[in-house]
């Protein structure tokens, strides 16, 4: 009688050695983190979903304001100013991803 542990879902023997499974989520982590980042993406991959929600608000509102910004001229107002507390946000969540993933 075969292991239970050394099948798949799909009853496949798996071929996955945990390193393998570290490094793909790494990826995708990184991955939605680059370009979903600002709508959380990154923390609802790695189950946050309370901060990835979060985020995703703060993020729309963040970008709204550095939009109106950009729209009037005469403020004198850097977009990238108006969006900096998150950019930061955003960066220090790209630094934090290595020990989010050993959490779990």
């Amino acid at each position: 009688m075969a292991d239970k542990n050394q099948f798949s879902q799909k009853g496949a023997p798996s071929s996955e050695t945990p390193e393998k499974n570290l490094r793909e989520r790494w990826i995708t982590a990184y991955a939605l983190w680059l370009f979903l980042g600002v709508l959380g993406g990154h923390r609802f991959y790695l189950g946050r979903k309370n901060s990835g929600f979060a985020m995703g608000v703060v993020g729309l509102l963040f970008l709204s304001f550095g939009l109106f910004f950009y729209l009037l001229p005469g403020l004198g107002i850097s977009p990238l100013l108006a969006m900096a507390p998150f950019l930061l946000w955003w960066v220090l969540d790209g630094i934090a991803i290595p020990k989010w993933l050993s959490q779990q």
